[in-house]
Order: C-alpha cells, then sequence, then structure tokens
C-alpha cells in the first residue's frame, strides 16, 4: 500500500483507509488504478469477509474534478434550444469544474 491509501485487517475486516484530507481524499488516477488492484486481491483472500471503505480526516472525497491528473471535456446540451456549451476541465486545462461553475449557462 502506498501513503495515501492505508489496509489494516484484522477479525475478518478490510479496514481500506483514503488519507489525504488535505485534498479531501481526491483520488488520482494512479490511486484508482491501486485500489482495483486491492479490491481484486481482497476478493480472493479468504481472512477478509468485510471490506470498509473510508476517507480520513472526516471526508469521502468528492469526485467532480476528484482525479486531479484526469484531464476532461464535459458538453451541455440545452434540450429545449440545442444550443451547446463545452468546458474543459482537469490537468491540462489548469481549470477545476463544479457543479456552481457556470449557474446561469443558458
Amino acid at each position: 500500500m502506498t501513503q495515501e491509501i492505508l489496509l489494516e485487517q484484522r477479525d475478518g475486516i478490510a479496514l481500506v483507509t483514503i488519507d489525504r484530507p488535505q485534498v479531501r481524499n481526491a483520488l488520482t488516477i494512479a490511486m484508482c488504478r491501486e485500489l482495483i488492484g486491492l479490491f481484486e486481491r481482497l476478493a480472493t483472500d479468504t481472512d477478509a469477509r468485510v471490506v470498509v471503505l473510508r476517507g480520513n480526516g472526516g471526508h469521502f472525497w468528492v469526485f467532480h474534478t476528484g482525479l486531479t491528473d484526469l484531464s476532461y471535456e464535459l458538453t451541455v446540451r440545452d434540450t429545449v434550444t440545442g444550443a451547446v456549451r463545452i468546458y474543459p476541465g482537469g490537468a491540462t486545462s489548469g481549470t477545476r469544474l463544479c457543479g456552481a461553475a457556470d449557474t446561469s449557462a443558458f
């Protein structure tokens, strides 16, 4: 495990903790890959009967741009007028999009 994904196992419980409270436990692509590998391993671990996933610091990750090394493009289409707005975001754009980014889009 990395310093950002912690695993503790005892009494049949696998406790997986995302430990990036400074960014509200946002995930990177590398962390997603690590979690997939961990879950695949735990699926065959006869000592782990339950898996608990949690975030350190009182926050679980928020997915909007939580993947800070991921580039994306969000296309919004007004279903009445057909107007389209495109929002680039993520690693290469230098912007971080959130739900309140453009409250008057159309």
